[in-house]
């Protein structure tokens, strides 16, 4: 590389890219903002730097695309650096008496809040981070048509129509500039002017001796088509409503027996309920035979632990069949 040449290092290029962006920045810093915190002022430099140059990986999108994703103006707003602001104080932190207010310089936007600045308040001489900043850009002006943008104008569109001419230049400029004049101090919308332009009206005049052209074919006249009608349906035989005279039987509704119909209808069923419950009553069961199956098995597995078996009858006895018994009544 030959000497102080820097053009072909990508390390010393970006370094010059960075000086007259920090420049720029500092360019417009208030006047009594100090030095001591020019260092406060890198990161959101670094941002918007990153912002406006394109990624060496992908040219479509920025660098600060390209590493951390899109960048949300609405979420992020961003300001001009060092400028002289007013921060709200909230009545949890003021004294009765103090002012609402407070002043201090806009350091950097910050990234960690939702719509949120960081503002190094004098007062104090720290940083402090709110939501609620007024911004003291009095030399920022908003551009608007001056008098020297209108004189000039005059003196242009009257130099043409002198020629002749109609000055078509600079219309374009100066509906732009009013339409921007206008919505920066919210006016209300007027409509633009239209451009006056000559235009000739061409009429088809004939002489006295000459006459008028005739027309030497005939006009041939057609109808338009129509759409048919729709054909409305006519009956010729009158409709009667069919009536059937038949007598539908009457089913008697079935009659539904209760419990004591039951009994007296089935009476072998109850002789073999009596039956089985005697047997049952004999065999295992000493307690009320009107018992539920499943609590007349749980009973009977319950009982059955407490009988004993004796060996000539074969069978269980309880706790009163024993004391009944003559030969396990002493024991």
């Amino acid at each position: 590389m030959p000497p102080n040449n820097h053009r072909r290092n990508l390390a010393e290029r970006a370094i010059q890219t960075f000086k007259s962006h920090f420049k720029a920045v500092l360019a417009g810093v208030d006047d009594t903002f100090p030095m001591r915190l020019w260092d406060r002022l890198l990161p959101q430099t670094i941002l918007t730097l990153n912002l406006l140059r394109q990624s060496n990986a992908i040219p479509t999108v920025s660098a600060w695309q390209y590493v951390k994703g899109n960048f949300d103006y609405n979420k992020t707003p961003l300001a001009p650096m060092g400028c002289a602001v007013q921060i709200h104080q909230s009545n949890e932190i003021r004294t009765t008496w103090a002012m609402k207010t407070m002043d201090g310089w806009y350091l950097q936007s910050s990234l960690e809040h939702y719509r949120c600045h960081v503002i190094y308040v004098k007062q104090t001489k720290s940083e402090r981070i709110s939501d609620s900043v007024f911004f003291k850009t009095k030399y920022l002006t908003q551009p608007t048509l001056s008098p020297a943008d209108v004189i000039s104008k005059a003196l242009i569109d009257l130099t043409q129509a002198l020629k002749g001419k109609s000055n078509q230049k600079g219309i374009h400029q100066i509906e732009a500039l009013k339409q921007l004049d206008a919505i920066l101090n919210n006016s209300p919308d007027v409509l633009p002017t239209p451009i006056a332009t000559n235009q000739l009206q061409r009429r088809v005049t004939f002489d006295e001796t000459v006459k008028a052209p005739t027309e030497t074919e005939q006009r041939i006249t057609t109808t338009a088509p129509t759409a048919p009608k729709p054909t409305q349906r006519r009956y010729t035989e009158p409709i009667y409503a069919a009536t059937v005279e038949k007598t539908i039987p009457k089913v008697p509704t079935p009659r539904v027996h209760d419990k004591s119909s039951m009994e007296e209808i089935t009476p072998v069923r109850t002789e073999t309920r009596e039956k089985i419950r005697k047997y049952l009553t004999s065999k295992t069961m000493a307690r009320i035979p009107h018992r539920s199956i499943h609590f007349r098995q749980a009973t009977r597995t319950s009982e059955r632990a407490q009988l004993i078996h004796d060996k000539e009858t074969d069978t269980y006895l309880n706790y009163q069949q024993l004391l009944k018994h003559p030969k396990y009544k002493e024991t």
